[in-house]
């Protein structure tokens, strides 16, 4: 048995590169990616033994059912085009991206799953006109003008850096999740899930 079973939820990591790391790996010759549309249904898979374990973006809260190894902070913040009227501010309220198109990922994962005091406030003020679940999708809307979008900070340093969008200034917000693996503690831990976890390591820095 060659391959690791991994369950990803909402791609927002660049775990491509990973698997694209891999193969280089005598001991782990390839990355299965089994995807799912929520952080239950990835628990579900790890329980069932359909998967390894699970990529998921979620708070630091312990479980006493799942391993978790924190790979890196995702920041989320509000992203526009540099055309958008909001783009030139110097600080932006909660109230004002609220009187505007926003773009978000995943509802489910980005207010309900989480549930904690700052994804409520969010969750009182903005109602999302466009509920996009592929991050890349809810960036390329942005980038389009469509509206404000929601995503990690990081997910979008590139299209900053070539002007395609701007991120704003909303002292208001703090939302911040981690990017994590997540195992099941009855998992057996086999040579090939300790070499890709030995990769994670080198290209997190842990």
């Amino acid at each position: 048995y060659h391959t690791v079973a991994a369950a990803a939820v909402e791609l927002a990591h660049p775990v491509d590169v990973l698997f694209k790391m891999a193969p280089a790996q005598e001991s782990c010759q390839g990355v299965l990616l089994k995807t799912a549309d929520s952080i239950l249904e990835a628990e579900h898979q790890l329980r069932q033994n359909d998967a390894d374990f699970a990529f998921i973006s979620y708070d630091r809260r312990t479980s006493k059912e799942f391993a978790k190894q924190f790979l890196q902070e995702a920041r989320f913040v509000f992203a526009v085009a540099p055309t958008h009227p909001l783009a030139k501010q110097k600080k932006v309220s909660l109230e004002e991206i609220a009187n505007h198109d926003v773009i978000i990922m995943n509802k489910q994962f980005s207010f309900s799953e989480l549930s904690n005091e700052d994804t409520k406030h969010l969750e009182q003020m903005i109602t999302p006109v466009f509920d996009i679940w592929n991050p890349v999708g809810a960036m390329e809307a942005a980038k389009c003008g469509i509206g404000i979008t929601l995503l990690p900070e990081y997910l979008m340093e590139g299209a900053v850096k070539k002007g395609k969008l701007c991120i704003l200034n909303v002292p208001e917000l703090d939302f911040v999740v981690w990017l994590q693996t997540i195992c099941h503690y009855r998992k057996t831990i086999t040579p090939q899930m300790n070499a890709f976890f030995k990769l994670l390591e080198e290209y997190y820095n842990l």
